[in-house]
Protein backbone atom coordinates (compact mmCIF):
# COMPACT_ATOMS: atom_id res chain seq x y z
CA UNK A 1 0.00 0.00 0.00
CA UNK A 2 0.98 3.63 -0.39
CA UNK A 3 2.68 5.52 2.42
CA UNK A 4 0.65 8.00 4.44
CA UNK A 5 1.52 11.02 6.58
CA UNK A 6 -0.07 11.15 10.05
CA UNK A 7 0.16 14.64 11.59
CA UNK A 8 -0.79 15.00 15.23
CA UNK A 9 -0.34 17.25 18.22
CA UNK A 10 2.82 16.18 20.07
CA UNK A 11 0.89 16.16 23.35
CA UNK A 12 -1.34 13.33 22.09
CA UNK A 13 1.51 10.98 21.28
CA UNK A 14 -0.01 8.00 23.13
CA UNK A 15 -3.12 7.70 20.94
CA UNK A 16 -1.14 8.49 17.81
CA UNK A 17 1.38 5.73 18.53
CA UNK A 18 -1.47 3.27 19.15
CA UNK A 19 -2.92 4.12 15.73
CA UNK A 20 0.51 3.95 14.09
CA UNK A 21 1.12 0.49 15.52
CA UNK A 22 -2.24 -0.70 14.20
CA UNK A 23 -1.42 0.69 10.77
CA UNK A 24 1.93 -1.07 10.82
CA UNK A 25 0.17 -4.37 11.58
CA UNK A 26 -1.94 -3.75 8.47
CA UNK A 27 1.27 -3.17 6.44
CA UNK A 28 0.55 0.54 5.94
CA UNK A 29 3.70 2.62 6.10
CA UNK A 30 2.90 5.79 8.08
CA UNK A 31 5.23 8.80 8.32
CA UNK A 32 4.97 10.51 11.73
CA UNK A 33 4.73 14.28 11.72
CA UNK A 34 4.29 16.78 14.62
CA UNK A 35 4.96 20.46 15.30
CA UNK A 36 8.58 19.48 15.98
CA UNK A 37 9.13 18.04 12.48
CA UNK A 38 11.31 20.48 10.45
CA UNK A 39 9.49 22.16 7.50
CA UNK A 40 11.81 20.66 4.89
CA UNK A 41 11.17 17.18 6.29
CA UNK A 42 7.41 17.77 6.31
CA UNK A 43 7.53 18.82 2.67
CA UNK A 44 9.49 15.67 1.78
CA UNK A 45 6.88 13.57 3.59
CA UNK A 46 4.07 15.11 1.55
CA UNK A 47 5.96 14.29 -1.65
CA UNK A 48 6.53 10.69 -0.59
CA UNK A 49 3.03 9.91 0.70
CA UNK A 50 -0.16 9.19 -1.19
CA UNK A 51 -2.51 10.34 1.59
CA UNK A 52 -2.34 12.89 4.42
CA UNK A 53 -4.22 12.60 7.73
CA UNK A 54 -4.55 15.03 10.64
CA UNK A 55 -5.44 13.52 14.03
CA UNK A 56 -7.80 15.40 16.38
CA UNK A 57 -8.48 13.55 19.64
CA UNK A 58 -10.17 15.93 22.10
CA UNK A 59 -11.94 19.26 22.43
CA UNK A 60 -8.99 21.22 23.80
CA UNK A 61 -8.02 24.37 21.95
CA UNK A 62 -5.19 23.46 19.63
CA UNK A 63 -2.07 25.64 19.72
CA UNK A 64 -1.77 28.15 16.90
CA UNK A 65 1.42 26.45 15.73
CA UNK A 66 -0.56 23.22 15.17
CA UNK A 67 -3.26 24.99 13.15
CA UNK A 68 -0.66 26.88 11.08
CA UNK A 69 1.12 23.65 10.19
CA UNK A 70 -2.17 22.01 9.15
CA UNK A 71 -2.80 25.01 6.89
CA UNK A 72 0.66 24.56 5.37
CA UNK A 73 0.12 20.83 4.91
CA UNK A 74 -3.24 21.48 3.26
CA UNK A 75 -1.69 23.96 0.85
CA UNK A 76 1.17 21.60 0.02
CA UNK A 77 -1.32 18.76 -0.50
CA UNK A 78 -3.35 20.88 -2.95
CA UNK A 79 -0.18 21.83 -4.83
CA UNK A 80 0.75 18.16 -5.17
CA UNK A 81 -2.78 17.04 -6.10
CA UNK A 82 -3.36 15.11 -2.87
CA UNK A 83 -6.16 15.03 -0.35
CA UNK A 84 -5.86 15.83 3.34
CA UNK A 85 -8.29 14.05 5.71
CA UNK A 86 -9.26 14.91 9.29
CA UNK A 87 -9.49 12.01 11.78
CA UNK A 88 -11.51 13.01 14.84
CA UNK A 89 -13.09 11.62 17.96
CA UNK A 90 -16.62 12.72 18.80
CA UNK A 91 -15.27 15.19 21.39
CA UNK A 92 -12.81 16.84 19.07
CA UNK A 93 -13.84 20.32 18.00
CA UNK A 94 -13.14 21.34 14.41
CA UNK A 95 -11.11 24.57 14.28
CA UNK A 96 -12.56 27.02 11.71
CA UNK A 97 -9.39 26.64 9.64
CA UNK A 98 -10.11 22.92 9.19
CA UNK A 99 -13.58 23.30 7.66
CA UNK A 100 -13.98 21.80 4.20
CA UNK A 101 -11.67 18.80 4.64
CA UNK A 102 -13.20 15.30 4.45
CA UNK A 103 -13.60 13.67 7.86
CA UNK A 104 -12.96 10.13 9.10
CA UNK A 105 -14.82 9.55 12.36
CA UNK A 106 -15.24 6.15 14.11
CA UNK A 107 -18.82 5.07 14.68
CA UNK A 108 -18.55 4.90 18.46
CA UNK A 109 -16.66 8.19 18.60
CA UNK A 110 -13.32 6.85 19.87
CA UNK A 111 -10.02 5.81 18.31
CA UNK A 112 -10.12 2.37 19.95
CA UNK A 113 -13.16 0.98 18.11
CA UNK A 114 -12.36 -2.58 16.98
CA UNK A 115 -15.25 -2.83 14.49
CA UNK A 116 -13.97 -3.02 10.94
CA UNK A 117 -10.44 -2.33 12.13
CA UNK A 118 -11.43 1.00 13.68
CA UNK A 119 -9.79 4.13 12.28
CA UNK A 120 -6.93 2.05 10.87
CA UNK A 121 -9.50 -0.01 8.98
CA UNK A 122 -11.12 3.13 7.59
CA UNK A 123 -7.72 4.34 6.38
CA UNK A 124 -6.94 0.95 4.82
CA UNK A 125 -10.31 0.83 3.03
CA UNK A 126 -9.71 4.32 1.65
CA UNK A 127 -6.30 3.37 0.28
CA UNK A 128 -7.40 0.00 -1.09
CA UNK A 129 -10.47 1.52 -2.73
CA UNK A 130 -8.32 4.15 -4.46
CA UNK A 131 -5.79 1.60 -5.69
CA UNK A 132 -8.51 -0.78 -6.91
CA UNK A 133 -10.20 1.99 -8.86
CA UNK A 134 -6.92 2.97 -10.53
CA UNK A 135 -6.32 -0.63 -11.57
CA UNK A 136 -9.85 -0.95 -12.98
CA UNK A 137 -9.49 2.19 -15.09
CA UNK A 138 -6.15 0.93 -16.41
CA UNK A 139 -7.78 -2.36 -17.40
CA UNK A 140 -10.82 -0.61 -18.88
CA UNK A 141 -8.63 1.59 -21.07
CA UNK A 142 -6.70 -1.43 -22.35
CA UNK A 143 -9.87 -3.48 -22.93
CA UNK A 144 -11.33 -0.62 -24.96
CA UNK A 145 -8.15 -0.50 -27.05
CA UNK A 146 -8.62 -4.12 -28.16
CA UNK A 147 -12.45 -3.76 -28.14
CA UNK A 148 -12.94 -6.81 -25.92
CA UNK A 149 -16.53 -6.30 -24.79
CA UNK A 150 -16.75 -8.88 -22.00
CA UNK A 151 -13.67 -7.31 -20.41
CA UNK A 152 -15.09 -3.81 -20.83
CA UNK A 153 -18.39 -4.84 -19.25
CA UNK A 154 -16.65 -6.58 -16.31
CA UNK A 155 -14.58 -3.46 -15.58
CA UNK A 156 -17.62 -1.17 -15.78
CA UNK A 157 -19.58 -3.43 -13.39
CA UNK A 158 -16.76 -3.41 -10.85
CA UNK A 159 -16.31 0.35 -11.18
CA UNK A 160 -20.04 0.91 -10.71
CA UNK A 161 -20.03 -1.08 -7.44
CA UNK A 162 -16.86 0.62 -6.21
CA UNK A 163 -17.93 4.20 -6.91
CA UNK A 164 -21.47 3.61 -5.66
CA UNK A 165 -20.02 2.19 -2.44
CA UNK A 166 -17.72 5.18 -1.99
CA UNK A 167 -20.69 7.54 -2.31
CA UNK A 168 -22.62 5.62 0.34
CA UNK A 169 -19.65 5.41 2.71
CA UNK A 170 -18.66 9.03 2.24
CA UNK A 171 -20.47 12.13 3.40
CA UNK A 172 -24.18 11.24 3.52
CA UNK A 173 -25.03 14.56 1.85
CA UNK A 174 -25.03 13.72 -1.85
CA UNK A 175 -24.40 17.37 -2.67
CA UNK A 176 -20.90 16.88 -1.20
CA UNK A 177 -20.21 13.96 -3.56
CA UNK A 178 -20.66 15.77 -6.86
CA UNK A 179 -17.42 14.55 -8.38
CA UNK A 180 -18.26 10.92 -7.54
CA UNK A 181 -21.78 11.36 -8.89
CA UNK A 182 -20.40 12.64 -12.20
CA UNK A 183 -18.08 9.64 -12.30
CA UNK A 184 -20.96 7.26 -11.64
CA UNK A 185 -22.99 8.87 -14.42
CA UNK A 186 -20.09 8.39 -16.88
CA UNK A 187 -19.82 4.73 -15.90
CA UNK A 188 -23.55 4.08 -16.37
CA UNK A 189 -23.51 5.90 -19.70
CA UNK A 190 -20.63 3.67 -20.85
CA UNK A 191 -22.47 0.55 -19.66
CA UNK A 192 -25.46 1.51 -21.78
CA UNK A 193 -23.17 1.84 -24.82
CA UNK A 194 -21.92 -1.74 -24.45
CA UNK A 195 -25.03 -3.95 -24.41
CA UNK A 196 -24.68 -7.62 -23.62
CA UNK A 197 -25.13 -10.39 -26.18
CA UNK A 198 -26.47 -13.92 -25.91
CA UNK A 199 -24.89 -17.06 -24.54
CA UNK A 200 -24.25 -18.64 -21.13
CA UNK A 201 -21.23 -16.44 -20.35
CA UNK A 202 -23.20 -13.34 -21.26
CA UNK A 203 -26.04 -14.39 -18.98
CA UNK A 204 -23.68 -14.45 -16.00
CA UNK A 205 -22.31 -11.06 -17.01
CA UNK A 206 -25.83 -9.63 -17.42
CA UNK A 207 -26.75 -10.76 -13.91
CA UNK A 208 -23.63 -9.09 -12.55
CA UNK A 209 -24.41 -5.91 -14.48
CA UNK A 210 -27.99 -5.87 -13.19
CA UNK A 211 -26.73 -6.25 -9.61
CA UNK A 212 -24.32 -3.34 -10.13
CA UNK A 213 -26.85 -0.86 -11.53
CA UNK A 214 -29.51 -1.86 -8.98
CA UNK A 215 -27.24 -0.50 -6.24
CA UNK A 216 -27.35 2.94 -7.84
CA UNK A 217 -31.12 3.18 -7.53
CA UNK A 218 -30.75 3.41 -3.76
CA UNK A 219 -29.11 6.80 -4.24
CA UNK A 220 -32.33 8.14 -5.75
CA UNK A 221 -34.21 7.90 -2.44
CA UNK A 222 -32.68 11.02 -0.79
CA UNK A 223 -32.77 12.90 -4.10
CA UNK A 224 -36.53 12.89 -4.71
CA UNK A 225 -37.07 15.63 -2.11
CA UNK A 226 -33.90 17.56 -2.88
CA UNK A 227 -34.00 21.25 -3.78
CA UNK A 228 -30.77 20.93 -5.76
CA UNK A 229 -31.56 21.09 -9.52
CA UNK A 230 -28.37 19.26 -10.43
CA UNK A 231 -29.12 16.32 -8.12
CA UNK A 232 -32.64 16.06 -9.55
CA UNK A 233 -31.34 16.15 -13.13
CA UNK A 234 -28.68 13.59 -12.22
CA UNK A 235 -31.30 11.33 -10.66
CA UNK A 236 -33.55 11.46 -13.72
CA UNK A 237 -30.68 10.70 -16.08
CA UNK A 238 -29.56 7.79 -13.88
CA UNK A 239 -33.12 6.47 -13.74
CA UNK A 240 -33.32 6.51 -17.52
CA UNK A 241 -29.98 4.69 -17.89
CA UNK A 242 -31.08 2.15 -15.29
CA UNK A 243 -34.21 1.37 -17.36
CA UNK A 244 -32.13 0.88 -20.48
CA UNK A 245 -29.45 -1.30 -18.86
CA UNK A 246 -32.05 -3.33 -16.93
CA UNK A 247 -34.01 -4.02 -20.10
CA UNK A 248 -30.86 -5.18 -21.88
CA UNK A 249 -29.87 -7.48 -18.99
CA UNK A 250 -33.33 -9.06 -18.75
CA UNK A 251 -33.32 -9.56 -22.53
CA UNK A 252 -30.00 -11.42 -22.24
CA UNK A 253 -30.84 -13.58 -19.22
CA UNK A 254 -34.15 -14.68 -20.76
CA UNK A 255 -32.66 -15.36 -24.18
CA UNK A 256 -34.79 -12.64 -25.74
CA UNK A 257 -38.10 -13.97 -24.44
CA UNK A 258 -38.81 -10.85 -22.35
CA UNK A 259 -38.48 -7.34 -23.75
CA UNK A 260 -38.59 -4.49 -21.20
CA UNK A 261 -37.69 -1.58 -23.49
CA UNK A 262 -40.15 1.22 -22.87
CA UNK A 263 -41.92 -0.71 -20.11
CA UNK A 264 -42.16 0.43 -16.49
CA UNK A 265 -40.22 -0.80 -13.51
CA UNK A 266 -41.88 -0.75 -10.07
CA UNK A 267 -44.65 1.75 -9.39
CA UNK A 268 -42.58 3.15 -6.50
CA UNK A 269 -39.65 3.78 -8.82
CA UNK A 270 -41.82 5.47 -11.44
CA UNK A 271 -43.53 7.64 -8.83
CA UNK A 272 -40.13 8.69 -7.51
CA UNK A 273 -39.07 9.73 -11.02
CA UNK A 274 -42.32 11.59 -11.47
CA UNK A 275 -41.77 13.54 -8.24
CA UNK A 276 -38.19 14.39 -9.19
CA UNK A 277 -39.32 15.62 -12.60
CA UNK A 278 -42.10 17.78 -11.19
CA UNK A 279 -39.79 19.32 -8.61
CA UNK A 280 -37.11 20.07 -11.21
CA UNK A 281 -39.68 21.79 -13.44
CA UNK A 282 -40.76 23.87 -10.47
CA UNK A 283 -37.19 24.88 -9.56
CA UNK A 284 -36.38 25.72 -13.17
CA UNK A 285 -38.61 28.79 -12.92
CA UNK A 286 -35.96 30.42 -10.75
CA UNK A 287 -33.57 32.64 -12.76
CA UNK A 288 -30.33 31.33 -11.20
CA UNK A 289 -29.70 27.61 -10.84
CA UNK A 290 -26.25 28.05 -9.20
CA UNK A 291 -24.38 25.31 -11.05
CA UNK A 292 -21.19 24.73 -13.01
CA UNK A 293 -21.17 24.73 -16.79
CA UNK A 294 -21.38 20.92 -17.02
CA UNK A 295 -24.11 20.75 -14.40
CA UNK A 296 -26.05 23.51 -16.13
CA UNK A 297 -25.85 21.59 -19.43
CA UNK A 298 -27.22 18.43 -17.77
CA UNK A 299 -30.04 20.40 -16.13
CA UNK A 300 -31.04 22.10 -19.37
CA UNK A 301 -30.94 18.85 -21.36
CA UNK A 302 -33.12 17.15 -18.76
CA UNK A 303 -35.54 20.09 -18.66
CA UNK A 304 -36.00 20.01 -22.43
CA UNK A 305 -36.88 16.34 -22.27
CA UNK A 306 -39.19 16.87 -19.33
CA UNK A 307 -41.07 19.66 -21.09
CA UNK A 308 -41.49 17.47 -24.13
CA UNK A 309 -43.09 14.90 -21.84
CA UNK A 310 -44.58 17.20 -19.19
CA UNK A 311 -47.99 15.51 -19.34
CA UNK A 312 -46.23 12.27 -18.35
CA UNK A 313 -45.95 13.71 -14.83
CA UNK A 314 -49.59 14.72 -14.60
CA UNK A 315 -50.85 11.30 -15.52
CA UNK A 316 -52.58 12.63 -18.65
CA UNK A 317 -50.76 10.15 -20.87
CA UNK A 318 -49.29 6.69 -20.71
CA UNK A 319 -47.34 6.58 -17.46
CA UNK A 320 -45.06 3.89 -18.80
CA UNK A 321 -43.32 6.20 -21.27
CA UNK A 322 -39.65 6.85 -20.38
CA UNK A 323 -38.55 10.37 -19.43
CA UNK A 324 -36.05 10.62 -22.26
CA UNK A 325 -37.48 10.82 -25.75
CA UNK A 326 -35.52 7.81 -26.90
CA UNK A 327 -36.47 5.47 -29.68
CA UNK A 328 -37.08 1.90 -28.66
CA UNK A 329 -33.93 -0.15 -29.00
CA UNK A 330 -33.92 -2.55 -31.91
CA UNK A 331 -34.21 -6.21 -31.03
CA UNK A 332 -30.90 -7.97 -30.65
CA UNK A 333 -29.65 -10.36 -33.26
CA UNK A 334 -29.25 -13.72 -31.60
CA UNK A 335 -25.55 -14.50 -31.53
CA UNK A 336 -24.16 -17.95 -32.03
CA UNK A 337 -22.83 -19.85 -29.07
CA UNK A 338 -19.06 -19.37 -28.58
CA UNK A 339 -17.06 -21.48 -31.00
CA UNK A 340 -14.77 -24.21 -29.62
CA UNK A 341 -11.20 -23.10 -29.03
CA UNK A 342 -8.78 -23.72 -31.86
CA UNK A 343 -5.53 -25.58 -31.27
CA UNK A 344 -3.66 -22.25 -31.34
CA UNK A 345 -5.99 -20.71 -28.77
CA UNK A 346 -5.62 -23.74 -26.48
CA UNK A 347 -1.85 -23.38 -26.63
CA UNK A 348 -2.10 -19.67 -25.87
CA UNK A 349 -4.33 -20.37 -22.88
CA UNK A 350 -1.78 -22.88 -21.58
CA UNK A 351 1.04 -20.37 -22.00
CA UNK A 352 -0.93 -17.66 -20.20
CA UNK A 353 -1.76 -20.05 -17.34
CA UNK A 354 1.90 -21.08 -17.01
CA UNK A 355 3.03 -17.44 -16.93
CA UNK A 356 0.43 -16.61 -14.28
CA UNK A 357 2.15 -19.10 -11.97
CA UNK A 358 5.31 -17.06 -12.39
CA UNK A 359 3.43 -13.99 -11.15
CA UNK A 360 2.34 -15.82 -7.99
CA UNK A 361 6.03 -16.24 -7.09
CA UNK A 362 6.20 -12.51 -6.50
CA UNK A 363 4.48 -12.93 -3.13
CA UNK A 364 7.49 -14.92 -1.88
CA UNK A 365 9.98 -12.22 -2.84
CA UNK A 366 11.05 -9.17 -0.87
CA UNK A 367 10.17 -5.69 -2.12
CA UNK A 368 13.63 -4.80 -3.41
CA UNK A 369 15.40 -4.32 -6.73
CA UNK A 370 15.48 -8.08 -7.34
CA UNK A 371 11.70 -8.23 -7.11
CA UNK A 372 11.41 -5.27 -9.47
CA UNK A 373 13.72 -6.96 -12.02
CA UNK A 374 11.65 -10.15 -11.83
CA UNK A 375 8.42 -8.25 -12.40
CA UNK A 376 9.87 -6.34 -15.35
CA UNK A 377 10.90 -9.63 -16.99
CA UNK A 378 7.46 -11.10 -16.41
CA UNK A 379 5.71 -7.95 -17.66
CA UNK A 380 7.69 -8.07 -20.90
CA UNK A 381 6.64 -11.70 -21.41
CA UNK A 382 2.97 -10.84 -20.92
CA UNK A 383 3.31 -7.87 -23.30
CA UNK A 384 4.81 -10.11 -25.99
CA UNK A 385 2.05 -12.69 -25.55
CA UNK A 386 -0.55 -9.92 -25.73
CA UNK A 387 0.96 -8.53 -28.95
CA UNK A 388 0.77 -11.97 -30.54
CA UNK A 389 -2.81 -12.48 -29.36
CA UNK A 390 -3.78 -9.10 -30.82
CA UNK A 391 -2.45 -10.20 -34.21
CA UNK A 392 -4.30 -13.54 -34.22
CA UNK A 393 -7.39 -11.84 -32.64
CA UNK A 394 -7.38 -14.03 -29.53
CA UNK A 395 -9.03 -11.28 -27.49
CA UNK A 396 -9.88 -13.37 -24.43
CA UNK A 397 -6.23 -14.31 -23.87
CA UNK A 398 -5.15 -10.76 -24.65
CA UNK A 399 -7.54 -9.62 -21.91
CA UNK A 400 -5.88 -12.02 -19.43
CA UNK A 401 -2.51 -10.52 -20.33
CA UNK A 402 -3.87 -7.02 -19.77
CA UNK A 403 -5.04 -8.02 -16.30
CA UNK A 404 -1.55 -9.21 -15.33
CA UNK A 405 0.24 -6.27 -16.96
CA UNK A 406 -1.88 -3.81 -14.97
CA UNK A 407 -1.31 -5.70 -11.73
CA UNK A 408 2.44 -5.83 -12.35
CA UNK A 409 2.51 -2.09 -13.03
CA UNK A 410 0.77 -1.57 -9.69
CA UNK A 411 3.34 -3.74 -7.91
CA UNK A 412 6.22 -1.87 -9.56
CA UNK A 413 4.73 1.44 -8.43
CA UNK A 414 4.71 0.12 -4.85
CA UNK A 415 8.42 -0.64 -5.07
CA UNK A 416 9.06 3.12 -4.92
CA UNK A 417 10.18 3.54 -8.52
CA UNK A 418 13.32 1.41 -8.25
CA UNK A 419 15.79 3.15 -10.54
CA UNK A 420 17.06 1.39 -13.64
CA UNK A 421 20.78 0.68 -13.57
CA UNK A 422 23.14 1.52 -16.43
CA UNK A 423 26.02 -0.65 -15.12
CA UNK A 424 26.95 -4.04 -16.63
CA UNK A 425 24.32 -5.85 -14.60
CA UNK A 426 21.69 -3.36 -15.71
CA UNK A 427 22.70 -3.69 -19.35
CA UNK A 428 22.68 -7.46 -18.99
CA UNK A 429 19.13 -7.30 -17.67
CA UNK A 430 18.11 -5.25 -20.71
CA UNK A 431 19.55 -7.95 -22.96
CA UNK A 432 17.63 -10.60 -21.02
CA UNK A 433 14.41 -8.65 -21.39
CA UNK A 434 15.00 -8.01 -25.08
CA UNK A 435 13.77 -4.46 -24.59
CA UNK A 436 12.97 -2.40 -27.65
CA UNK A 437 10.94 0.61 -28.58
CA UNK A 438 7.22 0.23 -27.90
CA UNK A 439 4.80 0.30 -30.76
CA UNK A 440 3.48 3.77 -31.55
CA UNK A 441 0.06 4.40 -30.08
CA UNK A 442 -2.37 7.27 -30.33
CA UNK A 443 -2.52 9.33 -27.15
CA UNK A 444 -5.03 11.94 -26.04
CA UNK A 445 -2.55 13.57 -23.66
CA UNK A 446 1.24 13.70 -23.32
CA UNK A 447 2.48 14.35 -19.76
CA UNK A 448 5.76 16.28 -19.39
CA UNK A 449 7.35 16.74 -15.97
CA UNK A 450 10.49 16.77 -13.82
CA UNK A 451 11.27 13.51 -12.04
CA UNK A 452 10.92 15.12 -8.60
CA UNK A 453 7.22 15.74 -9.38
CA UNK A 454 6.38 12.15 -10.31
CA UNK A 455 3.93 11.93 -7.37
CA UNK A 456 1.84 14.76 -8.85
CA UNK A 457 2.01 13.28 -12.34
CA UNK A 458 0.75 9.89 -11.13
CA UNK A 459 -2.33 11.55 -9.68
CA UNK A 460 -2.94 13.58 -12.85
CA UNK A 461 -2.45 10.42 -14.92
CA UNK A 462 -5.01 8.43 -12.90
CA UNK A 463 -7.45 11.34 -13.01
CA UNK A 464 -7.25 11.51 -16.82
CA UNK A 465 -7.57 7.72 -17.10
CA UNK A 466 -10.78 7.94 -15.06
CA UNK A 467 -12.09 10.19 -17.86
CA UNK A 468 -11.37 7.31 -20.28
CA UNK A 469 -8.51 9.18 -21.95
CA UNK A 470 -5.40 7.46 -23.37
CA UNK A 471 -2.44 9.10 -21.62
CA UNK A 472 1.31 8.98 -22.30
CA UNK A 473 3.19 8.82 -18.98
CA UNK A 474 6.71 7.48 -19.47
CA UNK A 475 6.83 5.70 -16.08
CA UNK A 476 3.86 3.57 -17.14
CA UNK A 477 3.92 3.66 -20.94
CA UNK A 478 7.61 3.00 -21.64
CA UNK A 479 9.72 0.01 -20.63
CA UNK A 480 13.31 0.54 -19.49
CA UNK A 481 15.22 1.91 -22.48
CA UNK A 482 18.70 3.09 -23.29
CA UNK A 483 19.11 6.87 -23.55
CA UNK A 484 19.01 6.91 -27.36
CA UNK A 485 15.96 4.62 -27.52
CA UNK A 486 14.20 6.69 -24.86
CA UNK A 487 14.75 9.85 -26.93
CA UNK A 488 13.24 8.20 -30.02
CA UNK A 489 10.27 6.87 -28.03
CA UNK A 490 9.53 10.33 -26.61
CA UNK A 491 9.60 11.90 -30.07
CA UNK A 492 7.20 9.24 -31.38
CA UNK A 493 4.87 9.80 -28.45
CA UNK A 494 4.88 13.58 -29.00
CA UNK A 495 4.11 13.01 -32.67
CA UNK A 496 1.14 10.77 -31.79
CA UNK A 497 -0.30 12.88 -28.97
CA UNK A 498 -3.23 15.24 -29.41
CA UNK A 499 -2.75 17.43 -26.33
CA UNK A 500 0.29 18.45 -24.26
CA UNK A 501 0.28 18.91 -20.49
CA UNK A 502 3.40 20.02 -18.61
CA UNK A 503 3.59 20.06 -14.79
CA UNK A 504 5.68 22.91 -13.36
CA UNK A 505 6.37 23.34 -9.63
CA UNK A 506 9.32 25.72 -10.10
CA UNK A 507 9.92 28.12 -12.99
CA UNK A 508 13.54 26.93 -13.15
CA UNK A 509 12.19 23.63 -14.53
CA UNK A 510 11.45 25.38 -17.82
CA UNK A 511 15.19 25.27 -18.50
CA UNK A 512 15.69 21.56 -17.76
CA UNK A 513 16.64 19.38 -20.73
CA UNK A 514 13.61 17.12 -21.19
CA UNK A 515 10.90 19.64 -20.32
CA UNK A 516 12.50 22.24 -22.58
CA UNK A 517 12.86 19.73 -25.45
CA UNK A 518 9.29 18.36 -25.14
CA UNK A 519 7.68 21.79 -24.84
CA UNK A 520 9.62 23.20 -27.78
CA UNK A 521 8.91 20.15 -29.99
CA UNK A 522 5.16 20.07 -29.36
CA UNK A 523 4.80 23.85 -29.67
CA UNK A 524 6.65 23.75 -33.00
CA UNK A 525 4.20 21.11 -34.27
CA UNK A 526 1.28 23.41 -33.35
CA UNK A 527 2.86 26.42 -35.06
CA UNK A 528 3.55 24.36 -38.19
CA UNK A 529 -0.10 23.35 -38.38
CA UNK A 530 0.42 19.63 -37.75
CA UNK A 531 -1.43 19.73 -34.42
CA UNK A 532 -4.85 21.08 -35.27
CA UNK A 533 -7.29 21.46 -32.37
CA UNK A 534 -4.49 20.62 -29.91
CA UNK A 535 -4.13 22.21 -26.49
CA UNK A 536 -0.85 23.21 -24.83
CA UNK A 537 -1.44 23.49 -21.07
CA UNK A 538 0.74 24.31 -18.09
CA UNK A 539 -0.30 22.84 -14.74
CA UNK A 540 1.41 24.82 -11.97
CA UNK A 541 1.47 25.29 -8.20
CA UNK A 542 -0.25 28.27 -6.60
CA UNK A 543 3.13 29.96 -6.03
CA UNK A 544 4.22 29.56 -9.65
CA UNK A 545 0.79 30.71 -10.84
CA UNK A 546 1.12 33.88 -8.78
CA UNK A 547 4.60 34.52 -10.19
CA UNK A 548 3.29 34.19 -13.74
CA UNK A 549 0.21 36.35 -13.20
CA UNK A 550 2.03 39.09 -11.26
CA UNK A 551 4.62 39.38 -14.04
CA UNK A 552 1.93 39.50 -16.75
CA UNK A 553 3.49 36.26 -18.08
CA UNK A 554 6.85 37.91 -18.79
CA UNK A 555 8.59 35.25 -16.67
CA UNK A 556 7.62 32.73 -19.36
CA UNK A 557 9.47 32.35 -22.68
CA UNK A 558 7.65 34.37 -25.33
CA UNK A 559 6.49 31.33 -27.32
CA UNK A 560 4.59 29.90 -24.33
CA UNK A 561 2.76 32.99 -23.12
CA UNK A 562 -0.36 32.14 -25.11
CA UNK A 563 -0.75 28.66 -23.59
CA UNK A 564 -3.44 27.84 -21.03
CA UNK A 565 -2.26 27.95 -17.41
CA UNK A 566 -4.06 26.04 -14.64
CA UNK A 567 -3.36 25.54 -10.96
CA UNK A 568 -2.79 22.03 -9.65
CA UNK A 569 -5.06 22.86 -6.71
CA UNK A 570 -8.16 23.28 -8.92
CA UNK A 571 -7.52 21.78 -12.37
CA UNK A 572 -10.03 18.91 -12.15
CA UNK A 573 -13.07 21.00 -13.02
CA UNK A 574 -11.60 22.67 -16.12
CA UNK A 575 -9.06 20.24 -17.60
CA UNK A 576 -11.41 17.50 -18.95
CA UNK A 577 -13.11 20.07 -21.20
CA UNK A 578 -9.80 20.64 -22.99
CA UNK A 579 -9.03 16.95 -23.35
CA UNK A 580 -12.30 15.57 -24.67
CA UNK A 581 -12.01 13.46 -27.79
Amino acid sequence: MESIVLFYDQYHDTKAVRLLNRLQEMKIHALRCTQLTPPAEREAMVRAAGFLFVLLVDDDIFPRSFVDIVDALGQEARNRDKQLYIIKEYRAAMPPDFQGYPILEPEDGTMTAPQGGGVAGMIANLIIGTENKQVLYEKLSAMMTIDYRPGIQECLCDLCKLVCGSVREGNPALADNRERLWELLRILDSMAKYPTGYGEEQKALARKMLDSVSRVTGLLVPIESSRDPYLLAWGLRVADLYREIRADCVDTTTGGDVDLYGKPVSAEFENRCRRMGSLLLELSKKPDLHSTQDEFALIQTTLRRLRDRENWFTGASDATEPIHSQAKQPAKNHQEEPKPLTETERKLHSIAEFMSKGYSLFETMSGDETAADFLRCLKTSFERLKNYCDIVEAKAISAQCIDYIVRIDQQLARLNDVEDSQDKAGLGLKALLGLKLPQSGQYDVFLSYKHEDVDIVRNVYHFLKSKLLNVFFDKVTLPELSESDYDEAIMKALDHSRHFLVIITDLAQLDTYWIKLEMKTFHHEIVEGRKENSNFIMLVTDRVYQEIVSSNKTVLPLRYRSCEIMRISDYKAALPGYMTK
